[in-house]
């Protein structure tokens, strides 16, 4: 898989938190042997944008959005990160890839730092599940396999 890309979408409104948080999941690509290339949003809103303005110039196989946003009970906070997750999976289905969501929502900082490299490796092992699923569904229309749906 070396030879394609996995798109990162990252916010970076609590960087410091973020930066810990997503070394592993570069460990994890490295290891698969996947290239990826980063772009960086400074809140998590802006994430769903950033990755289709990226999706109209590359073909990724995949991608995984990160982020987190801290705050107490903030309704407006909850809503983002609900915008964030519906927004990429939207992406997900209009281009046809694998999408990996790993936002965290935290009260405050020291539950954010429990959290997020969790549910960053989390976000980056299920995009890689995905492309691996759909690569075996490549090899299986390849192999005359007939889907219900035309894609």
């Amino acid at each position: 898989m070396s030879d394609h890309k996995v798109l990162i979408i990252e916010s970076r409104a609590n960087g410091d938190i973020s930066y810990g948080a997503l070394c592993p999941v570069l460990d994890l690509l490295k290891q698969m042997d996947m290239c990826y290339e980063k772009v960086e949003t400074r809140n998590v809103l802006s994430i769903p944008c950033a990755a289709a303005i990226s999706l109209e110039f590359v073909d990724y196989i995949g991608a995984i959005a990160l982020g987190c946003v801290i705050d107490e009970l903030d309704y407006n906070a909850l809503i983002s990160v609900q915008e964030a997750y519906r927004g990429m999976g939207d992406l997900s289905m209009q281009y046809y890839m694998p999408v990996g969501i790993g936002i965290c929502h935290a009260k405050n900082l020291d539950e954010a730092n429990r959290k997020v490299g969790a549910i960053y490796l989390d976000a980056a092992s299920s995009c890689i599940q995905l492309m691996k699923l759909r690569s075996q569904g490549n090899s299986a229309t390849s192999n005359n396999f007939i889907s219900r749906y035309n894609n």
